[in-house]
């Protein structure tokens, strides 16, 4: 009990009992709030000996909520791999709370696809609440790797098949298309495409009997 006659604080035992309530309701309790949120508090002093009861004046304060972070963790494929399904790591709930105390779950997205060019994408968190966490965000890293490289595979299809032959051929004739692929298609790494290249794919094909009949137009049913 502070007197504001003396200086300094002084203290009793009086039984003291504290009464509290979330503003945006009428009727106080004795039941001491936890959730985030604007409260009123008063507390009523009890008569002993030849002290009277007392009850102070209302008292504004609040709870703020407690900070949590939300980091969406890294990824590596590589190009042509299914997306993983990304998941986040939690930084702060309190008192051995999880994230089953989430209002709303995390978003989790990114602008990558299985197709996408290889480099690094963001994986961005967003969407989730809670009613006493501010949630902060860190977005993770989703890297896509170029694919293994196939020798012969000039278009970058995951098959060494005529189409490939084609290819060289295009590129040898100084028209490559978007697609080439000019690691691939030097075969036999001289750092040159050129025909000796196009007799390494054949070779390859030839080696492959689903891909050779395709080459030489063989038909499985005669």
């Amino acid at each position: 009990i502070r007197d504001s006659s003396v200086t300094g604080v002084q203290t009793c035992a009086l039984p003291i009992s504290y009464y509290y309530k979330d503003v945006r309701e009428e009727d106080y309790s004795q039941a001491v709030p936890v959730n985030a949120g604007e409260y009123r508090l008063y507390a009523v002093i009890a008569a002993k000996g030849h002290y009277k009861s007392g009850m102070t004046p209302e008292i504004p304060f609040s709870i703020d909520k407690a900070p949590l972070t939300i980091t969406a963790k890294d990824y590596t494929i590589k190009q042509g791999e299914e997306l993983p399904a990304f998941e986040v790591e939690f930084d702060g709930f309190k008192n051995s709370e999880t994230s089953e105390v989430l209002t709303k779950l995390p978003i989790i997205s990114t602008s990558a696809t299985s197709s996408s060019a290889p480099g690094e994408y963001d994986i961005i968190v967003s969407g989730a609440d809670a009613q006493n966490y501010e949630i902060t965000y860190v977005s993770g890293k989703l890297t896509i790797e170029k694919p293994d490289l196939i020798p012969g595979d000039a278009n970058g299809d995951g098959n060494v098949n005529v189409t490939d032959i084609v290819e060289i051929v295009n590129c040898i004739l100084g028209n490559p298309s978007a697609k080439f692929d000019p690691i691939a298609a030097d075969v036999n790494g001289d750092g040159v495409v050129n025909v000796t290249d196009i007799v390494s794919v054949v070779n390859i094909i030839l080696s492959d009997p689903v891909a050779a009949r395709e080459l030489l137009g063989d038909d499985e049913d005669e």
